[in-house]
């Protein structure tokens, strides 16, 4: 009897660890992708953003080819979609954005947008508003529109003609309705945008850092870009992995 309680006990362990392994497999983001956000305490002495996030997404350009979004669906809630790149030419139009703009609207996937920025001035700031505009018109946004500003060019503009080229942009986008925001990584939100911009509570921010932890930024943000080497169904090759925070607060371990 003390064999079969014994053997009973063992056999109903292994069921419980064997569900909670099932059930991490499941619902778990972190686990399928290999991105765990920390949740407990840490001996790093790093400031680190420590909060829950609501909901997982990722980001998609024609470098991630023809996407069979019907296998997407279900894996993410949310889409990110680059619309284009520069000034407002059909030429610079994203090749996939009204495949994947239409995919997400046919299906339910709530998505945003974002263009990647070459601007240099004013001018083309506001072409590259014009550029978006034309191309979500008809679309109904659930996320912001957002300027991915990263170019190494703009990294040589003085912080003061980068900061004209972002409210130029931001505010252009703003005017007609839209949410909008700015994309960058740590290392521009922390030494090439400024403050002025950074701490404008009316524009959305996303900050990209890489790794499974969190990110550094200890300014406010309401996305993480934590990898650009996930995997998604439906999606072929690697792909952006996000994280969207409805509260962001900042501790240190």
């Amino acid at each position: 009897i003390l064999k079969f309680i014994c053997l009973f006990g063992i056999t109903f362990s292994l069921l419980i660890i064997t569900a909670n392994a099932e059930e991490l497999k499941e619902n778990s983001w972190r686990y399928k992708n290999g991105i765990p956000i920390q949740t407990e305490e840490s001996d790093s002495n790093e400031l680190y953003s420590f909060a829950t996030p609501t909901m997982k997404g990722i980001d998609v350009s024609k470098h991630q080819g023809v996407i069979n979004w019907d296998s997407v669906y279900g894996n993410i809630d949310y889409a990110i979609i680059r619309c284009g790149y520069g000034n407002d030419d059909i030429t610079q139009d994203d090749s996939q954005w009204y495949n994947n703009a239409n995919a997400c609207t046919r299906l339910g996937i709530p998505f945003g947008v974002y263009i990647y920025s070459y601007a240099q001035s004013v001018s083309q700031a506001k072409s590259e508003a014009k550029h978006v505009l034309r191309l979500v018109e008809n679309h109904k946004l659930n996320f912001p529109i957002y300027l991915d500003v990263e170019e190494d060019d703009q990294a040589k503009l003085s912080k003061s003609k980068l900061t004209d080229i972002i409210n130029t942009f931001v505010t252009e986008i703003h005017n007609q309705g839209y949410e909008v925001g700015i994309y960058a990584n740590l290392n521009w939100w922390t030494n090439y945008i400024d403050k002025s911009v950074a701490s404008n509570q009316t524009w959305f921010k996303w900050v990209a850092q890489y790794n499974n932890i969190g990110t550094t930024y200890t300014g406010v943000y309401q996305m993480w870009q934590c990898s650009d080497k996930g995997t998604v169904s439906g999606i072929r090759g690697k792909v952006d992995l996000n994280f969207w925070f409805d509260k962001v607060t900042v501790r240190l371990y």
